[in-house]
């Protein structure tokens, strides 16, 4: 195994029990803890009440988080799939894993979320994590920031949007988890 390709995958399980550890995990355990109850009424108007990771927990996540979304620290899940699965000396089966997690992955963000009261076309998941995550919690890119603006101003669809990003962190987590076990079945057969 190449020592460029045991950092990587050393540095993937170092994140990855990171985010094990943050609150937001506790959450993989009981996933019906993550609910969102709305009322309407002439009398009361929308009621609207969000159960799930309070805010501190989501941004404690997201840190360790972006190691494995973004292409910067050579460990991503997308650096994983075109640049370590070249090394020769990995599992056919390791590979296989890593690239099917990554089309499950896709596949799951590119789903469109209904709200609850539909305004506009429905985000995919991927636009409502970017949304969250790049227009708020980590950055305020200006397309990310307007979107996630005025999605505020919809009290019922931005609870509905907020349960599905913390919800896709929590499918996000399960895969890297995932990853991490079979990565590092992977690195003892390598000693």
């Amino acid at each position: 195994m190449k020592d460029e390709t045991r950092e990587s995958l050393e540095l993937f399980i170092e994140k990855a029990n990171e985010l094990r550890l943050r609150n937001i995990a506790k959450y993989l355990d009981e996933p019906s803890q993550v609910k969102l109850q709305v009322s309407i009424s002439s009398e009361h108007g929308e009621k609207v009440e969000y159960i799930g990771p309070d805010e501190e927990a989501v941004s404690a996540f997201l840190l360790p988080l972006r190691f494995f979304i973004q292409d910067r620290d050579d460990m991503s899940i997308r650096y994983l799939d075109e640049n370590i699965c070249n090394d020769p000396d990995l599992s056919t089966e390791w590979k296989q894993n890593i690239k099917a997690a990554r089309a499950q992955l896709h596949q799951y963000l590119s789903m469109r979320v209904e709200p609850i009261i539909v305004y506009e076309p429905p985000p995919t998941l991927q636009e409502i994590v970017f949304t969250f995550i790049y227009g708020n919690y980590a950055h305020a890119d200006k397309k990310y920031r307007a979107r996630y603006k005025k999605w505020e101003q919809n009290k019922i669809m931005f609870s509905s949007y907020k349960m599905s990003f913390q919800v896709a962190l929590l499918s996000m987590l399960s895969l890297i988890m995932y990853l991490s076990g079979i990565t590092e079945q992977e690195l003892t057969m390598h000693p």
